[in-house]
């Protein structure tokens, strides 16, 4: 049988070398795309979204990269937990206001006469202090908003809220019957604390409370990120809290504990919160 030449053994060398570069290339390319293929919808576990404390439900938009989603809507995206801080005159703020903040809460300039408090730190103090102090049965978060009201209404500077209006508290997730229910709420806290004044929207510090999503929800919203233990750390992996077992106070509905981000999700009427040890 005849000897192949030099060249002829190079060329048959040269091929083999391409067919085994494309081989390796399309199990790259298989291997790459096998790892970006969307889990099924199914597969994926309902997570809690780090601004409001609801359940954030798979979808299949997300299913991309449902590991990385920490909020359930754009709005809770923009308005999360550090990003609202209120500069104002440390004059206007009430000195049993200040006695609340938790460290980090407050900062103050160079000169003293400004001061930044953290909104959302400001309000789950609030909601801590009452819930310690509540007992058994509870406080009402409506109790806890008309307080705050009451704090911040001061020195003449007051000015009850147009007949009509409302905070934008409704979630993306909200259907019509949820937000009829919670505009008929907001009507009967209104109506029942008629003898307390709202502050004016001239208080800088009652302009960042009433901000997007509304004192309202953002009460709520505080409430529900305690009873899960979510913090402000934004971390993917605090959104697998989906259970009350770390949270540090516990929110009731009707006399019940509310246990799972479901169900705090979806709580309507009077909501009270109380310490964990009650």
């Amino acid at each position: 049988m005849a000897k192949k030449s030099a060249r002829a053994l190079a060329a048959a060398s040269t091929s083999s070398s391409y067919f085994n570069d494309d081989v390796s290339a399309s199990q790259v390319r298989a291997t790459s795309s096998s790892s970006r293929s969307t889990a099924p919808l199914s597969e994926l576990s309902p997570k809690s979204c780090l601004t409001c404390g609801r359940v954030i439900t798979p979808r299949a938009k997300w299913a991309k990269d449902w590991n990385g989603i920490k909020y359930c809507s754009d709005r809770c995206r923009s308005s999360r937990p550090g990003r609202v801080v209120a500069t104002l005159q440390a004059s206007l703020l009430p000195a049993t206001l200040e006695e609340q903040l938790p460290d980090g809460c407050l900062t103050r300039s160079g000169t003293d006469s400004l001061v930044k408090i953290d909104i959302e730190l400001l309000v789950e103090a609030v909601i801590l202090r009452n819930a310690n102090e509540s007992g058994k049965a509870g406080k009402p978060l409506e109790d806890i908003e008309a307080e705050v009201r009451s704090l911040l209404s001061h020195d003449g500077d007051i000015e009850p809220r147009p007949d009509g209006s409302k905070p934008s508290d409704e979630s993306e997730n909200d259907d019509d019957a949820l937000k009829q229910q919670r505009n008929s709420m907001e009507e009967r806290s209104r109506s029942s604390s008629s003898n307390e004044p709202a502050p004016s929207d001239r208080n800088p510090l009652w302009k960042a409370l009433d901000s997007p999503p509304g004192f309202r929800e953002r009460v709520r919203r505080a409430a529900r990120r305690l009873a899960l233990g979510i913090t402000h750390e934004s971390d993917p992996w605090q959104t697998t809290k989906v259970t009350t077992e770390q949270g540090t106070i516990q929110v009731l509905q009707l006399g019940k504990v509310i246990s799972t981000v479901e169900g705090l999700s979806h709580a309507k009427g009077t909501i009270h919160v109380r310490s964990k040890s009650d």
